[in-house]
């Protein structure tokens, strides 16, 4: 990231509660929204452009992130990896 938008700073926080909810299907609980809440109050007085939704699981609470803060780009590598996973599985 930092090779693409030089002096970018980049926050990595690590967020293995996520996946729990996801896999639980509570992705709209009070319970996440306070964890994400939690999770990000570090972060609220920076100017934050995007978040790099870096699992899986995490594309599942795009809408919650940006409803919680509006305004955020996410970037998600799932769309990406779909792709190339699609494209290996048409050659075999």
């Amino acid at each position: 990231m930092k090779e693409i938008r030089k002096g970018a700073e980049l926050y990595p926080v690590p967020a293995p509660k996520i996946v729990t909810y996801v896999e639980a299907g509570a992705t709209e609980k009070d319970e996440l929204r306070e964890y994400l809440k939690d999770l990000f109050s570090p972060y609220t007085s920076e100017k934050i452009d995007a978040v790099v939704l870096g699992c899986t699981h995490f594309p599942f609470i795009d809408k919650l992130i940006k409803r919680l803060y509006p305004g955020t780009v996410t970037i998600s590598s799932s769309a990406e990896l779909a792709k190339a996973a699609a494209e290996y599985l048409s050659k075999e």
